[in-house]
């Protein structure tokens, strides 16, 4: 809630202007395919990156990236990567809103080897809407002060027909 003004330079360090905001104990985004609104996700049945031709499947454990999530219960340094030899949890609570159905995810943290990179691991649900070729999802945060936050609404391409 503290009030924010922050001073905007170009790349030869001239002023170019201010912004004022507001300080947040979060402020979720998902990160998305350049240019569209289809999650950056990666798929351990898959074994590689959710595309239109590699559609997720009911029970799949996905894999998303986020920016924003909120403090990790383990501080580090400004400016310092996620360690690489130890997963580091968020403080706050993490709900994956997947077409209207709210999940835990089985890991919300740092992204390893990352500089404000936040990892979320989950499952989809067995049963998968039916006629549905996309599916939305968006993140809820939970934590301290918060009044959940809500993350931008991506869109995640599901396998149609038998098997789905």
């Amino acid at each position: 809630g503290t009030p924010l003004e922050i001073g905007l330079e170009d790349a030869s360090g001239q002023h170019r202007g201010t912004v004022n905001t507001v300080m947040q104990e979060s402020a979720p985004g998902i990160f998305t395919r350049e240019g569209s609104t289809e999650v950056l996700a990666w798929s351990s049945t898959i074994g590689g990156l959710v595309t239109e031709r590699a559609r997720v499947r009911g029970g799949d454990i996905l894999t998303i990236f986020a920016t924003g999530l909120g403090a990790s219960r383990e501080r580090l340094p400004s400016g310092v990567d996620a360690p690489t030899d130890r997963l580091m949890e968020l403080r706050t609570q993490v709900r994956v809103v997947v077409a209207g159905q709210a999940l835990d995810p089985l890991f919300a943290g740092r992204a390893p080897g990352t500089l404000g990179v936040d990892q979320i691991n989950f499952q989809l649900p067995e049963e998968l809407p039916e006629g549905e070729e996309w599916l939305t999802l968006h993140l809820e945060v939970r934590g301290g002060h918060l009044i959940a936050p809500v993350s931008n609404t991506v869109r995640i391409p599901i396998a149609v027909g038998p098997g789905r």
